[in-house]
């Protein structure tokens, strides 16, 4: 349907119709799981800032070991926590001193006057898992990851990134679907038709089951997915070998997305030959899996304006929430 058609009978084409608004429209922000370091990076009783939803977080952990992630600013005169320091499990704000719990609720304050009713830090439901250190957007998280073939004692991890993308997450995500884009952009030859008609829709997740060969000749039989709208998933053989793989985006702000790997080999138990062979395997699927991220960057780097046009083949997962007021940043900085 041409432009001046379209006018005239008054009808948006579908291409206008099926837009959605982008990552931010009115401060909403979709509600997922989002990856916002890695585990490695965050010792017990460290403190790391991030970029967080066009807003700011604190990622934190506690001497006990677990890790959190809260909004950064301080609820007495919004200094950044990122500069304070943890005391035992609760994170204390530099300037006063006030002290927050786990929950994000203030503790205690730095003179001994009564702490104020409903002095309180967001705390994002926190995740460490699968080599990195997520945080839900919301107060409760809608959905869990699933389980893996083998038990996590079992398995070797290779976490990489992040790489910023200029696209919102679900543009990328919605490529898992695309599979004229898999066999003409990056050289897959899957075996039979198109496996459209095989898809699994859940709530928050879609899967599909496929045979193939890639464009570096390896045989592959696995199942693809995402999670959420934000998360490519993977899990099966190639050549015979198990690995599982994560490909989560992060959202620091609007428009962009930063791209962790996360590769799961089996190692087994105490079999060091065995180990050492899922390690190399891991670093194989790596360079493998960076290569087909690369052919996809030039192509969104010319295209980011592309984040409102239309979605992946579900909004399921695109459900919304209000970001706490409290994250704003009133200077954004990267920190990664």
């Amino acid at each position: 349907m041409s432009g001046k058609s379209a006018a005239k009978d008054g009808k948006e084409p579908p291409w206008v119709k099926n837009r959605i608004a982008p990552e931010g429209t009115d401060g909403l922000y979709s509600q997922t799981w989002y990856p916002v370091c890695r585990t490695s990076e965050l010792e017990p009783g460290q403190i790391l800032g991030r970029e967080f939803l066009d807003g700011r977080v604190v990622v934190w952990r506690g001497y006990g070991g677990e890790a959190h992630v809260m909004s950064a600013y301080c609820v007495h005169l919004g200094t950044d926590m990122a500069s304070g320091k943890v005391v035992g499990d609760n994170i204390q704000c530099r300037f006063h001193e006030w002290e927050y719990d786990c929950t994000g609720a203030c503790a205690k304050t730095g003179n001994g006057d009564k702490v104020p009713p409903g002095a309180k830090l967001f705390g994002f439901p926190t995740l460490e898992a699968y080599g990195l250190i997520w945080a839900f957007n919301g107060s409760e998280p809608l959905w869990q990851f699933p389980d893996l073939r083998y038990p996590v004692e079992e398995l070797n991890f290779l976490v990489e990134g992040p790489w910023e993308f200029p696209v919102d997450p679900w543009m990328i995500a919605g490529n898992t679907y695309d599979f004229q884009h898999i066999e003409i952009l990056h050289g897959f030859t899957l075996d039979g038709a198109y496996p459209d008609k095989e898809i699994e829709w859940g709530d928050y997740s879609i899967r599909y089951q496929v045979t193939f060969t890639n464009g570096f000749g390896n045989r592959g039989d696995f199942t693809y997915g995402t999670l959420g709208n934000n998360i490519f998933f993977a899990e099966g053989e190639l050549d015979g070998d198990y690995y599982a793989y994560l490909a989560p985006r992060a959202m620091p702000r609007a428009g962009h997305s930063d791209i962790y790997f996360t590769l799961m080999t089996h190692k087994g138990k105490n079999d060091p030959e065995k180990e050492a062979a899922a390690r190399a395997l891991a670093r194989k699927v790596a360079d493998i899996e960076t290569a087909v991220a690369g052919q996809d960057i030039a192509i969104l780097q010319a295209s980011s304006s592309a984040r409102a046009i239309s979605p992946p083949p579900t909004s399921k997962p695109r459900a919304f929430s209000n970001m706490p007021a409290i994250i704003r940043a009133p200077i954004r900085r990267r920190t990664i």
